[in-house]
């Protein structure tokens, strides 16, 4: 059972449906919304986006643009080159036409049904939704970062990774620090937003605006458990621009692949799950833009010219070729070639990587039950 209909879940069921159809064939998609749905989002299909949809043999038919983008900090400004444009399409838009690409090639879509509970049932799952009961082997979270798969899975709770801090209470500047003009100890963001609203011409009120939480990737917080897994903004997104439809898009991939290689070993611990994602080019997306944006907020430099040395540096998607490869390799998986570097792309830029002893024993969860779910009895 894949929660969660966005780009995340879709490119799981599709991946799969790439890799192996039989399994894709037993696999339900549910959603709590009906589609089409309004989703707050920025709508920028960029990077490698246009890569998997070809791979995927969907073409989005809908109404984009086509914009280029500029950075600005302070008096300068930075105009990013042609390979970085990006295509802004509606959200609504683009999850009704991925979740139609499924549909028909036979995917089963559960719209208006809600992820409530799930328990640990011997060798498997039992999934309470607002329809009834399931039985599933395996479990996807994509039902994004406020989602109710990563609570149910994770006992206890992961706690957040909070930074140290220190403080220090000193005269505001006016001529460097306007929002405290008026002597707030604390920037009033509502009005600073609004403020550069008007400056543009928009008036627009708090009661127009909508906001989302946003979840970024923490290696020490678990992305799996034994029968379940998390993708998209349920596992975690980068932290320099807050999201990506690209990241949810490989996301599924890797998500597609461990659940054949789970399924084929008879294995769905998904201890692995996580030193996969590491490994793939995605996991190496994650980390160079954690890396970024560690260096931008120690002002160790211009963050202008920072970013700018950082996206005009050599861009590696996808190799179409070697995903075929890697896909193929999937279809006739056995134990002996069950290894990731059969699976996931490397790049010679890419770092080497391992999971850290904290990760590898949170990717699991506790143990409780003789099947080895971390869900509750």
């Amino acid at each position: 059972m894949i929660v969660g209909a966005g780009p995340a879940g879709a490119s799981t069921w599709l991946h799969l449906h790439q890799i192996a159809p039989e399994r894709a064939a037993r696999a339900v998609l549910i959603d709590k919304d009906v589609f089409p749905r309004s989703k707050l989002c920025g709508g920028a299909v960029g990077a490698w986006s246009e890569d998997v949809l070809n791979y995927l043999n969907i073409d989005l038919d809908m109404p984009s643009l086509q914009v280029d983008l500029e950075m600005r900090y302070r008096e300068h400004h930075w105009l990013m080159p042609g390979p970085h444009r990006v295509r802004m399409i509606r959200r609504a838009d683009f999850d009704q036409a991925f979740v139609r690409a499924g549909i028909d090639r036979g995917m089963v879509f559960h719209e208006s049904e809600r992820f409530i509970a799930v328990r640990c049932a011997s060798d498997a799952l039992s999934v309470r939704t607002s329809r009834g009961r399931y039985r599933v082997k395996a479990l996807v979270g994509a039902d994004g970062a406020r989602g109710r798969v990563r609570p149910a899975m994770v006992r206890p709770r992961h706690r957040p990774w909070l930074e140290a801090t220190i403080q220090l209470t000193l005269p505001a500047n006016p001529a460097h620090d306007p929002e405290f003009a008026e002597r707030r100890m604390r920037a009033d963001m509502k009005t600073l937003f609004i403020r550069e609203l008007r400056r543009r011409g928009i008036d627009a009120g708090p009661a127009s605006w909508s906001s989302h939480p946003i979840r970024l990737f923490d290696l020490r917080a678990p992305i799996a458990a034994p029968h379940t897994l998390l993708v998209g903004d349920a596992a975690g997104t980068q932290p320099l621009l807050g999201g990506g439809i690209n990241m949810a898009l490989s996301y599924g991939e890797i998500a597609a692949l461990s659940l054949v290689r789970a399924f084929e070993m008879g294995d769905l611990s998904f201890r692995s799950y996580a030193d996969d994602l590491m490994h793939h080019f995605l996991g190496a997306h994650i980390r160079d833009y954690t890396d970024l944006v560690r260096a931008v907020y120690a002002a160790q430099a211009n963050p202008l010219n920072q970013m700018r040395d950082f996206f005009t540096a050599a861009f590696h998607p996808p190799d179409p070729d070697a995903a075929a490869a890697r896909l193929s390799q999937a279809r006739v998986l056995n134990a002996r070639a069950a290894t990731i570097g059969a699976f996931w792309i490397r790049f010679p830029s890419e770092r080497p990587h391992a999971v850290s002893p904290i990760n590898a024993a949170a990717v699991c969860g506790p143990r409780p039950h003789a099947c080895g779910c971390a869900h509750p009895p």
